[in-house]
């Protein structure tokens, strides 16, 4: 698949199962950051979640605590551990694609902190209504149909 980029936004479905949603793939082609996430300290932070003692995730390489900042409300902050040069890599590539984002449907990217070389972290708006995966999959009673996800998406 080749993409020829004439837009801020290239949004492409893949069907690659009958027994599955199409794969939704991003291409972001716009430069400039639209978000107007802040950079904050590992003590503000840390203040705000009450010393991470709230665990509301967790996955791959990282937790997901819950905090609570001034201007914001309640925040989901993902710290990623255990930081590799290649997770470092990864985790500075998402970054730029959150600074880039900008959605109505998509989670709000709120700021980040990189004050600890061997910590990461991303903070988000609070979502409390479940994870994407459960939203989109649910328990076959609760998951949203393709229709409702394309219309979501557009």
């Amino acid at each position: 698949m080749t993409f020829t980029p004439c837009a801020d936004l290239i949004i492409y479905f893949d069907r690659y199962s009958s027994k599955r949603p199409p794969i939704l793939l991003l291409v972001i082609t716009k430069t400039t950051p639209i978000t107007d996430a802040k950079k904050l300290s590992w003590e503000e932070i840390k203040k705000r979640s009450r010393n991470f003692s709230r665990v509301i995730g967790s996955g791959g390489f990282s937790t997901v605590y819950l905090a609570r900042l001034p201007d914001s409300g309640l925040t989901a902050v993902k710290v990623q551990s255990a930081c590799t040069e290649r997770l470092a890599q990864i985790h500075d590539q998402e970054l730029q694609i959150l600074f880039r984002l900008k959605h109505p449907n998509i989670v709000k990217f709120l700021g980040h902190c990189d004050d600890k070389e061997e910590e990461r972290v991303l903070l988000f708006e609070y979502v409390s209504k479940g994870t994407l995966h459960y939203n989109l999959h649910g328990d076959n009673t609760q998951a949203l149909s393709w229709k409702a996800c394309s219309s979501i998406a557009f």
